[in-house]
């Protein structure tokens, strides 16, 4: 038997000879040919992705849409990475494919195109016209309206719309909107500090559970929610937090008596409170709009519903941003103070507002689903929903206009109705929100 820790290859021979004898007495007693060399695996390997990017090839090439999907890292030695992950439709049903793991010179714009267009021109070199969407992260190199990959992967094929990873985004934006204030950031770096403090000490931990009957849970710069869960549980608990901290300070530690103070200080701060209750308002938004976007049966009219909902929710806030200065305490209604704050609140959702219409800059094909909706079939059958249609053509030139509009109309008149160029439509949708 072989190490408790043989690897991948083989520990999968190791499971195999317990399930077939010939092969555990083949491995014990062969003297010329075991078949688990180093060169042989992974010559076996090889072998196997060979099989599989051929029958890739192969489906792609009867597909009649392409999305591709790709982002980049470096590893520990401080060589890029980039990984290429395909969608296409099979049997009327969209499916991903992992493509690969690629080695770019560089994270350049240039470097990581090149890697794209060689595997693309493998692909489907001979119809560019098949690319329709491409989805990357938030990254300069790759997202970039002038030189990024998007760009030059659309100068080659004229199809392959941009869409970003809308649950992706939330904290792109969130993150946008509140470094653009000197307050807001300082707002989130001393909110940062508290689960900090609480999190390094389990006796703080417990006086705070004991006063406030839970914990605040620790933030992260990378989550989506951008710290959401730790604003909602400040603001909660504010009270508890001031009473704990009060407790702490006659601690008989000087680091943890003076380190609580200055969290009783930050939390009793106006600016503090202002911000924490501005904050409050916003983050349930962006949770519902998470939680939404990350939902296992989203689809593309969903999202754009939710993205509408979202864009309304937070021109509310910004509306009642003076009402919510006038309801300041005395002590914070100095008339800089609430001068200050209630420009520093609307920039933040005006921000908020700006980086949805340009991240989100590409929902034609949010409206072209609509043609889709069974619910709204009896409604079309009486006026047809022709914006929509124009919208989706404008958006796939390659769609047929008029046979797809003969096409609904007997679909919404007819049910289970299916033609050629209606299933293209519902293919180009299917692609197309492969990132939402």
């Amino acid at each position: 038997m072989s190490s408790k820790n043989p690897g991948v290859f083989r520990g999968l021979v190791d499971f195999a000879c317990e399930l077939d004898s010939s092969l555990d007495a083949h491995l014990k007693t062969a003297t010329v040919f075991k078949g688990t060399s180093k060169s042989i695996q992974n010559e076996l390997l090889e072998s196997m992705l060979e099989i599989c990017k051929n029958k890739i090839k192969e489906e792609v090439k009867n597909a009649d849409y392409l999305a591709v999907m790709c982002d980049e890292t470096t590893d520990i030695y401080d060589n890029t990475q980039m990984v290429i992950v395909l969608r296409y439709e099979l049997q009327g049903k969209p499916v991903e494919r992992f493509w690969g793991f690629f080695n770019p010179i560089n994270q350049t714009a240039e470097a990581l195109s090149s890697v794209f267009h060689k595997e693309l021109q493998t692909l489907i070199g001979d119809c560019p016209h098949k690319l329709i969407a491409q989805t990357y992260d938030g990254a300069a190199a790759l997202s970039g309206v002038n030189k990024g990959v998007q760009t030059r992967i659309k100068e080659v094929y004229i199809n392959a719309h941009f869409i970003h990873c809308y649950a992706h985004q939330l904290n792109l934006i969130l993150g946008k909107a509140t470094s653009q204030n000197t307050n807001v950031r300082v707002f989130f770096n001393s909110l940062s500090g508290i689960p900090a403090f609480f999190s390094k000490s389990p006796q703080r931990m417990a006086a705070l559970e004991n006063v406030a009957g839970h914990r605040i849970p620790r933030p992260s710069a990378t989550r989506w929610n951008f710290k959401s869960r730790t604003v909602n549980a400040v603001h909660e608990m504010k009270d508890a937090l001031i009473e704990c901290c009060s407790t702490l300070e006659a601690s008989n530690s000087r680091e943890t008596g003076s380190a609580a103070a200055g969290i009783k200080r930050i939390v009793n701060d106006p600016e503090f409170e202002f911000w924490l209750e501005f904050f409050s308002k916003v983050m349930p938004h962006v949770d519902i709009m998470f939680s939404q976007l990350q939902s296992r049966n989203i689809d593309a009219a969903k999202a754009n519903a939710s993205l509408k909902v979202f864009n309304s929710a937070v021109q509310k806030l910004r509306d009642e941003c003076d009402a919510m200065v006038l309801l300041l305490p005395p002590e914070q209604k100095r008339r800089k103070f609430k001068t200050d704050k209630l420009a520093a609140a609307k920039e933040v959702c005006d921000v908020i507002l700006l980086q949805c219409r340009e991240r989100f800059s590409f929902t034609n094909h949010l409206e072209a689903s609509k043609l889709l909706l069974v619910n709204n079939f009896p409604v079309y059958a009486k006026n047809f929903p022709s914006n929509e249609l124009e919208q989706a053509v404008a958006a796939y030139p390659m769609l047929e206009k008029d046979k797809l509009r003969t096409e609904l109309t007997v679909l919404y008149t007819r049910e289970g109705a299916k033609q050629p160029v209606l299933a293209e439509l519902c293919g180009v949708i299917l692609l197309s929100s492969c990132s939402s």
